[in-house]
């Protein structure tokens, strides 16, 4: 069981809140835990597409099939890692808030 702290309570409800935004204002704890994995499932999608398709680059890059320059390449690694340390981010808000609601239970 997860202690919040009064700063870290009001932030994960703002994030529930955000999440939940299209449920009725007396959603269960049931269905808010709901959307939250929906939204979940979602950022998993994204991150998938995203390796996805810098792998897909750097196959291309290896058959010679495309060339793309040093430059290039490391701007690439470069949003490919911020991307995926947001998708990190914010699995990890899902899984805060995930925690919050079961303790309200």
């Amino acid at each position: 069981m997860t202690q919040f702290s009064g700063e870290e309570k009001q932030k994960t409800e703002q994030f529930i809140q955000s999440q939940t935004k299209n449920l009725p204002e007396d959603a269960t704890a049931n269905e808010k835990l709901g959307a939250l994995a929906d939204g979940e499932k979602k950022v998993k999608r994204f991150m998938l597409i995203n390796v996805v398709i810098v792998a897909f680059f750097f196959y291309g890059m290896y058959t010679g099939i495309t060339q793309l320059s040093q430059t290039w390449i490391i701007i690439l690694i470069i949003v490919f890692g911020a991307n995926l340390g947001m998708f990190f981010w914010q699995r990890k808000q899902f899984e805060k808030a995930t925690d919050f609601l079961e303790n309200q239970k």
